[in-house]
């Protein structure tokens, strides 16, 4: 079993600085509450882009994010609906404490988390009653295995909420850091996520995220 996996994100972890605050420890600028970080403060060994097959969408309250929406992605394959990710090749111990992070909660011990034969045989488990709680199989890649985490709910009844402005800049300069995005180009792929999509105008994504890339 290798000792490695390709963790995927796709929201405010797009962030590099923001990833980093979960394995090193410590406060990113935007979030509210710093966090622990991991056992083994090793940056991860390689970085990607990836495409998730899975619609993109904003919901529930985040304390962390000014009690606004926060990302997460459907649970079923969706072709036409591609997320832009970034995926961080890291050790399967700072996964599980990643994951319990993202969480919230310290109930569950780090070897708890992932029961990885049956994530990688079902293509997706679940653990706890949190937001993230619900692990995606993605695929492979090198021969370590891709993984994200997403909400367990009924996808079609999210309760979707417009994400906070700082939020939006966190996704917004991860995006550029990964992918040759202009501001124009970034406002248009979050306007097309529900959450984001009737919620906020053209205009107003702009500014939010125009001045905020930093």
């Amino acid at each position: 079993m290798s000792t490695h996996v390709w963790y995927a994100s796709y929201g405010s972890n797009l962030s590099r600085q923001r990833f980093l605050a979960y394995i090193k420890g410590g406060k990113a600028s935007g979030p509210r509450f710093p966090q622990k970080g991991c056992t083994d403060p090793s940056p991860p060994l390689a970085e990607r882009r990836i495409l998730l097959l899975h619609r993109l969408y904003f919901a529930a309250a985040s304390p962390q994010w000014e009690d606004g929406g926060v990302a997460f992605v459907r649970k079923d394959r969706d072709e036409v609906g591609k997320t832009l990710g970034r995926m961080y090749l890291i050790t399967r111990d700072q996964f599980r404490e990643v994951a319990l992070q993202e969480n919230g909660h310290d109930k569950y011990s780090v070897d708890q988390v992932v029961d990885w034969k049956t994530l990688e045989r079902e293509g997706s488990v679940r653990f706890g009653d949190r937001l993230y709680g619900t692990l995606l199989h993605l695929g492979s890649e090198g021969g370590q295995p891709i993984v994200t985490f997403t909400a367990g709910w009924d996808d079609d009844h999210a309760p979707l909420n417009r994400p906070s402005p700082g939020y939006l800049k966190a996704i917004a300069r991860g995006l550029r850091e990964c992918y040759p995005l202009s501001n124009e180009g970034a406002v248009e792929y979050l306007l097309s996520a529900p959450g984001v999509a009737g919620a906020m105008t053209e205009d107003e994504l702009l500014a939010v995220i125009g001045n905020g890339i930093d």
